[in-house]
């Protein structure tokens, strides 16, 4: 059995995560013949705490949710585009993801997960897509609204799904914008947004922009086989 810790949101006093991240773990797992035990992390900053977890987990997925502070990739948020701050998952993910680089973890990261990723890489964020870079539609109009679109990939990514494009879900406002030296970008969208990336010397330490998670199908299969069969192969 492989352990994979899930980063969580804040609602309130509580500290949540949407049980689709569980199932998927679990039901994917079963598909490639490994028992997956799926831990949530509280954010619960401590150093200390940290780098047990960092030790002691055999994988890690970064989870979605809500925007990072501008400040930790050197920008202000005076214009007010990045909304639902949460503090507390900002420093404990930072922590979190110094340290998977550092010690080599096999980490996934989805939505504010691949964002959250890169900003601990060093990387910066576009705060919001739609004023910002973007032409096409990244988000629900309302929420009855289930956009997709054609995502592009190339090397590592390609290799995973074995083609070089698929249809996503959209459900975001805010991605990469810049990445560190020794960073891939592995897909983009039609106006350029980036939608997937790794780091090339780790073994993997891999994020993308939409929801593999949520209705899943081969392309979530793909992603999630291979993220955990990874888990297994580099668990000590």
């Amino acid at each position: 059995m492989i352990s994979i810790a899930m980063t969580c949101s804040r609602n309130g006093s509580a500290d949540t995560l949407q049980i689709r991240y569980w199932n998927a773990l679990v039901r994917f797992g079963k598909t490639c013949g490994i028992e997956v035990a799926p831990v949530t992390l509280p954010l619960y900053t401590d150093d200390t705490y940290i780098a047990w977890c960092a030790e002691h987990f055999d994988g890690f997925l970064f989870t979605g949710g809500v925007d990072l502070d501008p400040v930790l990739y050197r920008e202000t948020n005076d214009a007010g585009l990045s909304k639902d701050i949460t503090p507390d998952r900002d420093i404990f993910e930072m922590k979190l993801g110094k340290a998977v680089i550092a010690g080599a973890k096999p980490t996934l990261g989805i939505c504010r997960g691949i964002q959250s990723m890169n900003v601990a890489a060093g990387g910066s964020l576009w705060q919001d897509i739609h004023s910002q870079c973007c032409l096409g539609e990244h988000c629900p109009k309302d929420e009855n609204d289930k956009p997709r679109h054609t995502v592009y990939v190339n090397g590592r990514l390609a290799e995973i799904l074995g083609c070089s494009e698929v249809e996503t879900n959209s459900y975001h406002h805010q991605s990469i914008k810049e990445t560190v030296p020794g960073a891939d970008i592995l897909a983009h969208a039609h106006d350029g947004v980036v939608e997937a990336f790794a780091l090339r010397n780790h073994p993997y330490y891999l994020g993308v922009q939409w929801h593999p998670e949520l209705d899943p199908d081969w392309v979530s299969e793909k992603i999630f086989t291979d993220f955990i069969r990874t888990v297994e192969a580099l668990k000590k």
